[in-house]
């Protein structure tokens, strides 16, 4: 019998090596293998599971029953920040895209003011530009990031439908128009008549 366990616990240790021999490969170089490369969370759940599995063989009765109520609460706790993190995404997504919007009003606004057609953003960030909003709780890399502060135009292309200001739109900001109107400026919300300077057929835009 003892036998049999040893064998059983070298064939799960030896699994889980591979395992974890081949999520490393995966993950850590992608360049390799991308089209089969899983996400990272993949890779630690499965680690986990596995830990879990291997416990459940060889504990006893008493051991899987603290096991289910600790897998419980995991469980609980899981769910619980999980929706925390997709709520922030959903937040984080809309609150990039009203502002893109609201920007796009004024762009309209201009073109149908002057007659003259926006061909040419460009942006820049003010002094003290944040990679997350306020009211996002939880934000870890490009994780419920700020899409606006990173690449403020994809943003206008998604509040056109694809329509315009794609990537041949943008071009770099004038040094002579950063200084007169952004240099040293940092605000906490968007004030177009602030932050989007209209002349001819580009628009200088500088985020919050």
């Amino acid at each position: 019998m003892k036998g049999k366990v040893f064998v059983l616990l070298l064939l799960s240790e030896a699994a889980f090596v591979l395992l974890a021999f081949t999520l490393s490969i995966a993950v850590y170089r992608p360049n390799r293998y991308a089209e089969v490369t899983p996400r990272l969370m993949y890779g630690m759940y499965a680690a986990q599971t596995l830990f879990m599995l291997m416990t459940a063989m060889f504990a006893g009765e008493r051991g899987r029953r603290y096991l289910a109520y600790f897998s419980l609460l995991y469980l609980c706790v899981q769910i619980a920040a999980c929706n925390t993190i997709m709520m922030n995404h959903y937040i984080s997504n809309e609150e990039d895209l009203q502002v893109a919007r609201e920007a796009y009003a004024q762009i309209q606004y201009y073109e149908q003011t002057t007659g003259k057609e926006i061909k040419h953003i460009a942006w820049c960030t003010d002094t003290n530009c944040e990679n997350k909003y306020p009211n996002v709780y939880y934000q870890y890399g490009q994780i419920n990031e700020r899409v606006l502060s990173q690449t403020a135009y994809c943003m206008l292309v998604m509040a056109t439908d694809n329509q315009r200001f794609t990537d041949e739109a943008l071009v770099p900001m004038k040094a002579e128009i950063y200084d007169q109107y952004f240099k040293g400026k940092n605000w906490d919300v968007f004030l177009p008549q602030e932050q989007m300077i209209f002349q001819g057929d580009t628009l200088y835009w500088c985020i919050y």
